[in-house]
């Protein structure tokens, strides 16, 4: 079996998009995290009962850090139960594009790198004082007022980034569709390197395969 027939073998199931749960922060925080076996399945944290792989959580901006080559920014944001950074690498720091005070929206999937919790954001929007009155009134309601739990506060002069990995995302992003073979020639990631790059990808839900042997981000 050629390199094409094995990754079309091991990556054709289609990838769907998991429910964005609104929880509280500090659920997140205090919350069980699974690392999931399967090809398939993200990982996820367990909260009120459900696995939540992704997250919308509103909340209000209390730090912004980039670091000095700009190629990686964390905001911190709270709603009074917690506070968890939202970090971005390469062209997604676009998306963190807040100020200390801002209300926003944020849609993403929740991480767990040596015990520090973070978000990956998707969707992100700022909103008006009023949406975050309206935020805790619905979580007040599922699942009662919360308690604050404090996070664990980890340096973001931190550990490097994957480069290999956040290259591929960037070919990935600038190329809309590419094939296995020519993601190996643009980004001189060597191929076995590569497949489980692939791999990882593919089950935390951040790609996909549109049509055989081609690959997208979501």
């Amino acid at each position: 079996m050629n390199l094409r027939e094995d990754l079309y073998k091991k990556y054709k199931m289609p990838q769907l998009r998991q429910t964005a749960f609104k929880i509280w922060i500090g659920d997140l925080l205090k919350a069980e995290y699974v690392e999931n076996k399967g090809e398939w399945e993200p990982n996820f944290f367990v909260i009120g009962g459900k696995n939540v792989s992704r997250v919308n959580l509103v909340a209000s901006v209390v730090s912004v850090y980039e670091n000095i080559d700009k190629t990686m920014k964390s905001v911190d944001v709270d709603d009074s139960s917690g506070s968890v950074s939202l970090k971005a690498w390469g062209d997604d720091i676009k998306l963190l594009n807040f100020e200390i005070g801002d209300i926003c929206l944020i849609i993403g999937r929740p991480r767990n790198s040596g015990g520090q919790i973070f978000v990956t954001p998707e969707i992100v929007k700022k909103l008006d004082i009023n949406w975050a009155k309206l935020r805790k009134l619905e979580l007040e309601k599922l699942y009662g007022s919360r308690e604050r739990v404090e996070s664990i506060v980890v340096s973001d002069v931190e550990k490097p980034v994957d480069s290999s990995r956040q290259k591929v995302l960037n070919i990935l992003e600038k190329s809309g569709e590419i094939t296995f073979d020519d993601l190996v020639s643009k980004s001189g990631v060597n191929e076995e390197d590569l497949k489980g790059i692939i791999s990882e990808l593919l089950k935390e839900g951040e790609i996909f395969e549109p049509k055989p042997n081609y690959l997208k981000v979501v």
